[in-house]
């Protein structure tokens, strides 16, 4: 399986394309041109698209994939009811956002216009998804936001959004966020995974959950 990493410029949030056998899924899409050159180049057709949490800068113009391809989107329950807020997906809200947010890098030409979006599939509590020869556990990780969610994949690598980042504490200041269920719930499930899992976040770079477990510790 291959992982493509793209940067978007709505707060440098990250978006992946994992590939394998002529087939796609999508993590994150927040910039569709982005993903369609991939997809495009590669001959990729994307079997569904994974939010791992509601906020916009993950996921803004992810209906433009859906409607091209006409895959499903998957999210947790609460993520979906979110997503179809406009305030609780800060659309409304994000160029003020975006402002604050010194450390990550945003393009000025990106805007976003306040949106509702319609999730496709959702679950509670996880999910676990079999597609094409990989296993993927879809598991909620509230604290971050009401509706986060962590993606593992075939035990080796974790796509996190904005529930683990590298150098930086998990933000649970926003709508719906809560530090008491982070370590309540998040944390210890984190905890249980495997030293050697390789960390995708949702901005800045990635790292091994070993490395970030030690520094939170320290």
């Amino acid at each position: 399986m291959e992982i493509i990493s793209l940067t978007t410029g709505y707060m440098g949030s990250h978006e992946y394309v994992l590939a394998e056998n002529g087939k796609a899924i999508v993590i994150d899409p927040a910039d569709a041109a982005l993903a369609e050159e991939v997809l495009s180049e590669k001959r990729l057709i994307p079997s569904l698209i994974i939010l791992t949490h509601e906020h916009c800068d993950h996921n803004y113009e992810c209906d433009r994939i859906r409607r091209k391809y006409r895959c499903p989107i998957y999210a947790s329950e609460s993520c979906g009811k979110n997503l179809r807020d406009e305030r609780r997906n800060y659309s409304k809200y994000y160029q003020a956002l975006a402002m604050v947010q010194g450390r990550l890098p945003c393009d000025e030409q990106k805007t976003v216009k306040p949106f509702a979006l319609e999730a496709d599939r959702v679950f509670r509590n996880e999910i676990k998804i079999r597609w094409e020869g990989h296993n993927l556990l879809l598991k909620e990780t509230p604290g971050h936001s009401e509706g986060s969610i962590c993606i593992l994949v075939d035990n080796q690598y974790l796509f996190t959004g904005d529930s683990l980042l590298w150098n930086e504490p998990v933000n649970t200041r926003f709508i719906g966020g809560s530090k008491k269920e982070y370590e309540k719930i998040t944390l210890p499930w984190l905890r249980t995974l495997s030293d050697e899992v390789l960390v995708f976040p949702g901005h800045l770079e990635e790292f091994r959950l070993i490395d970030k477990l030690e520094q939170m510790i320290m």
